[in-house]
């Protein structure tokens, strides 16, 4: 036995839920997912990936240092960065996740290696590291060039001024990256009897923070 209308009602249902990815954007955001277009190369991590479309062959990324790939991995596992080419479009959940897509423009940005999900292939990009006495190294990566860059962070990012009379200090956690002339340090927020309880990243110079203040240590 089939209720009347049934079919009717699965059929509005399924089209209210069709994923839309838009043709002129690399990166569509919907609530509850991502939808990645390949139109000839993206790189992009793979954790959250639960459906492809197309033609869309993935190999890992490595990492660049002084303008030369080398032999270790961008990133590990299912967060390693992929480089994804061909036609299609790779469709992802997003897992308590906040996307923000931005346009690089004519500005190089720095952006922590873990807040990067995925960039455009016209985009150029350089591994770099912070090293710290106090807790693992910050591992930041440089973008240049022309496209879009996709972020993951746990909330809406904020952004803040850093003027060259006043340092600034983020939790490590929270850091997303930053625009400008500002030199990084990782240092101590809050300190316990002379040991770091918050490890944070002072920033000297001028230019312009962004920061995530959702996201939480661990």
């Amino acid at each position: 036995y089939r209720p009347p209308g049934a079919g009717e009602v699965l059929a509005a249902w399924a089209a209210a839920r069709l994923v839309h990815p838009a043709a002129e954007e690399p990166f569509s955001v919907a609530p509850g997912s991502l939808a990645v277009t390949v139109r000839g190369e993206v790189r992009l991590r793979l954790d959250g990936l639960f459906a492809t479309q197309g033609k869309v062959a993935m190999a890992g990324e490595v990492k660049r240092f002084r303008g030369r790939p080398t032999d270790k991995p961008f990133g590990e596992g299912t967060t390693r960065m992929h480089r994804a080419t061909g036609d299609g479009v790779l469709l992802f959940r997003t897992a308590g996740r906040r996307f923000t897509s931005l346009d690089l423009g004519p500005d190089a940005a720095y952006l922590r290696e873990e807040a990067l999900f995925g960039f455009e292939g016209g985009i150029a990009f350089e591994n770099g590291r912070v090293p710290s006495s106090i807790s693992a190294e910050l591992h930041l990566v440089h973008l240049r060039g022309r496209g879009r860059f996709l972020l993951a962070t746990a909330g809406d990012p904020v952004t803040v001024d850093v003027a060259p009379d006043a340092p600034l200090k983020v939790p490590l956690a929270s850091l997303v990256g930053w625009v400008g002339a500002l030199t990084p340090r990782v240092c101590a927020l809050v300190e316990d009897g002379g040991v770091p309880v918050v490890v944070a990243v002072e920033l000297t110079g001028e230019g312009r923070v962004v920061a995530d203040p959702s996201a939480t240590e661990g």
